[in-house]
């Protein structure tokens, strides 16, 4: 009997994660925004972070063109130190974009999905 309770638990999780999935996908909208001069944007990153090292490029490139700061997780100074505890950053890759919202977005593919919703 015990076996059947894993099994039926790990089925209801792995239900359970393709729903929050699905709805999750279905609710985000994709970024598309033309930033304004006043515009602040904020990369946090880890050199440890195979995901950061990922997108790094679009942000390298995307940074040629707007007033980005690039914000180390090991080595944050006081200004990213009090973006990250803001908006609760807990995990690397993510750009947060504060123009007349403030836009977070977290992991490479959102990162890189609102990099390419800016060009």
């Amino acid at each position: 009997m015990p076996m059947v309770r894993k099994a039926a638990f790990y089925a209801i999780a792995v239900i359970s994660g393709v729903l929050a999935a699905v709805v999750g996908n279905a609710l985000y909208h994709n970024f598309n925004s033309d930033l304004g001069a006043q515009a602040k944007i904020y990369f946090f990153y880890s050199d440890s972070c195979p995901h950061c090292r990922e997108v790094k490029p679009y942000v390298e490139e995307f940074a040629k063109t707007h007033n980005l700061t690039w914000c180390n997780v090991a080595e944050m100074d006081a200004n990213c130190s009090k973006i990250a505890q803001e908006f609760g950053i807990k995990y690397v890759p993510t750009l947060v974009i504060m123009d007349e919202e403030a836009h977070v977005f977290v992991g490479s593919d959102e990162v890189r999905t609102a990099i390419e919703g800016m060009k």
